[in-house]
């Protein structure tokens, strides 16, 4: 196609393929009709590096398998970025320079996480940059491929991704330090931001605790003989409590069940350990963090068990675990 000028003639020398070809970067424009990418390596991840240890040799690997698989590009040249001490933004300035100069028309990366300094210098990089100059970004963990995907739905789901990475990070840090949240905070105890631990003993019901380890501790029992035994101490449910230290949940059980005492009875809490697995979410348990390897904080904060009892209340919870009342005791036997 050739541009005409306002009075119906032709501009010569101006061909519109030509235009964009040299301005969108189009593949039939090139002598092998081939992109010529740029793959950039980096030790640098800004997202979740905490995480994982950059592994270069990994991240050439990625980039490999997705050039073997797309014919329609070929390598041009690598960029490591080593994360030296002295400059490390020097190689991402290379691969700046790599785009400027026209000597590629694709970057490939392994990760968006090690393209560019942070997450919004990246996302301007390529919206801003690489799409309008007719670039091609591929990221290879996710892939997504300018070619055929929605370059903001792309970020918008990266957000999502980061935040929640950002979070497991606060987390981490947090069950390192031995920090606590109120949900953290278990029954008989209070969360105080104030206090050194962030929990003090709640007054009005903590002398509970340990009657109900010892009724625990006993030699026998069965679920429906426990629960009852609780409930007669007359103390509110852990639920209905923090509905009344901390807001009404319409939905809270009040009242005992076994699950819930069971939960007590087994949660080192009690002893004034903080134990960051115990506390740790659904989330990062399910995160592949290893957070077993984190260490037990004792004495924490105030214990309101003993550990021969906490110890002695866990052996009940085990040795009564499958018990059944007898005719004896007033109840047919259970069926097996």
């Amino acid at each position: 196609m050739r541009l005409e000028a306002r009075g119906g003639g032709v501009m010569a020398g101006f061909d519109l393929s030509d235009v964009l070809a040299a301005a969108r970067g189009i593949p039939g424009a090139r002598e092998d009709g081939r992109w010529r990418c740029v793959v950039y390596l980096s030790a640098y991840d800004w997202m979740s590096g905490w995480l994982r240890v950059p592994d270069m040799a990994a991240q050439s690997a990625a980039c490999k398998a997705w050039l073997s698989a797309h014919g329609d590009a070929r390598k041009a040249e690598t960029i490591r970025n080593r994360n030296a001490v002295r400059n490390v933004r020097a190689a991402f300035d290379e691969l700046m320079r790599v785009i400027e100069n026209r000597r590629a028309d694709c970057v490939v990366v392994p990760d968006i996480a090690v393209f560019a300094p942070c997450f919004s210098e990246a996302r301007f990089y390529v919206e801003e940059v690489l799409v309008p100059m007719g670039f091609r970004f591929v990221d290879c963990a996710r892939g997504f491929d300018t070619q055929g995907g929605d370059v903001r739905a792309y970020f918008k789901g990266l957000q999502t991704e980061m935040s929640d990475a950002l979070a497991l990070h606060a987390e981490h840090d947090r069950l390192a330090s031995g920090g606590l949240i109120r949900r953290n905070v278990p029954f008989g105890y209070v969360f105080d931001e104030d206090a050194p631990c962030g929990a003090r003993v709640d007054g009005e019901v903590a002398a509970f605790v340990p009657r109900i380890f010892e009724l625990a501790a006993q030699g026998r029992w069965w679920r429906s003989k426990l629960e009852g035994q609780v409930r007669e101490l007359g103390c509110p449910g852990p639920r209905q409590r923090a509905n009344e230290l901390y807001g009404h949940n319409r939905h809270a059980i009040e009242g005992w069940d076994y699950a819930a005492i069971r939960s007590m009875v087994t949660n080192p809490f009690y002893t004034g350990d903080f134990a960051p697995e115990r506390l740790a979410s659904i989330r990062m348990r399910k995160s592949g963090i290893p957070i077993g390897s984190f260490p037990v904080i004792e004495g924490h904060h105030p214990a309101l068990v003993g550990r021969e009892l906490f110890e002695e209340a866990n052996e009940g919870l085990a040795r009564n675990r499958y018990a059944c009342p007898t005719k004896a005791e007033g109840r047919r036997p259970c069926r097996g």
